[in-house]
């Protein structure tokens, strides 16, 4: 009986996806309560980016916030019905009193102090001497204090840098907020201090100058009859895959590419993304002599280090795809590369892509 083996080759590749979708064009800030202040919880609001931003600022308004007073003021002190989480220096209006004296309704005053989670006194500037003789008659009214937006924040700012945003107006102040999460995706803003156990509005986030990444999307399927004859054949459990995004509408193709461990339909984690990591590579698109076996490809612009790793395909002639050829890069330095082909080729109607990661 004869021994037969069949050899499997094919110029397409094993998986296609030709249709992509533009990636959202503008970034969403979503701010959101995590837990409501009560008597024993302290209020703790976070606000989400999607998609995370690229460039652009944004800021920070933390809404007005009215508290009811219905004990009387006496001597100066006014005595609110629930946890008033002012802070000292905070602008405040009261309107709704009666038979008031020694202050006016309708006039900013500034938290002088708070001697308890539900009483403070006023002062009539910010740092001033408190009203001792402030009075008012026990009814429905109200202290206000008013809208506040931060100084423009940078899109990837740190923790630390929104926070030194939120302190610096005068309805937070020093040590009344902490703020923790991942720059420029999410940031967590947890009441503290003089705010502590005290129920707030929810900020708001003025996200309009935020740029979003450019870029496009789209799902290759590699549960497919050719991926599947590629383990046959070899009777390997585990292949080595070149995946590759080839760019035209800059009206020169330009291919990105990347090596991955793929098992059955799994890819590996820990594998190179086939996107480009902006700055860190050069890629293009050279034409091939007739009768060569090498090729100098010199950069656009160098690098400033050599390369690691240069992932090299050729475009065959007449549209019949990509090749995946023996290629070796040699003499890699930052200006470029020499690539050496297996043989010398048989026209000059081939492109060599490259991608080279620095």
């Amino acid at each position: 009986m004869q021994e037969v083996q069949e050899i499997f080759l094919s110029p397409d590749p094993v998986a296609l996806q030709t249709s992509f979708t533009n990636l959202a064009s503008t970034v969403t800030a979503t701010p959101s309560t995590v837990t409501a202040g009560t008597l024993t919880a302290s209020e703790v609001q976070q606000i989400d980016f999607a998609p995370a931003p690229v460039g652009g600022t944004f800021s920070i308004t933390i809404p007005s916030d009215t508290r009811s007073v219905t004990a009387a003021v006496v001597a100066g002190v006014f005595t609110t019905t629930a946890n008033h989480g002012f802070a000292v220096g905070q602008p405040v209006v009261g309107t709704g009193f009666t038979n008031e004296a020694n202050w006016t309704e309708g006039t900013t005053y500034y938290i002088v102090a708070a001697p308890s989670p539900t009483t403070f006194t006023i002062a009539a500037t910010s740092g001033g001497a408190a009203i001792t003789t402030a009075t008012a008659d026990s009814g429905t009214g109200t202290i206000t204090t008013p809208a506040r937006t931060t100084a423009e924040i940078d899109f990837d700012a740190s923790v630390s840098a929104v926070q030194t945003a939120l302190v610096a107006i005068d309805t937070i102040g020093t040590d009344n907020v902490s703020v923790s999460g991942t720059p420029g995706v999410a940031y967590v803003l947890s009441f503290t201090g003089s705010k502590q156990n005290a129920n707030f509005p929810q900020i708001t986030v003025e996200d309009a100058i935020l740029s979003a990444p450019l870029g496009k999307t789209g799902t290759l399927t590699l549960s497919t009859f050719s991926l599947q004859d590629l383990f046959d054949v070899s009777g390997a459990s585990e292949l080595t895959l070149v995946f590759e995004v080839e760019v035209t509408e800059s009206g020169k193709i330009q291919t990105y590419s990347a090596s991955v461990s793929i098992s059955e339909d799994i890819i590996k984690a820990g594998n190179l993304s086939p996107t480009p990591v902006p700055g860190v590579g050069r890629y293009g698109a050279e034409a091939i002599g007739s009768g060569v076996s090498t090729l100098d490809v010199t950069f656009s612009t160098a690098l400033t280090v050599a390369p690691t790793t240069i992932i090299c395909t050729i475009e065959a002639p007449s549209g019949e795809g990509l090749i995946y050829a023996a290629i070796e890069a040699a003499s890699i330095a930052t200006t470029g590369f020499t690539a050496n082909f297996s043989g010398p080729t048989d026209s000059a109607n081939y492109l060599l892509h490259y991608y080279a990661i620095a």
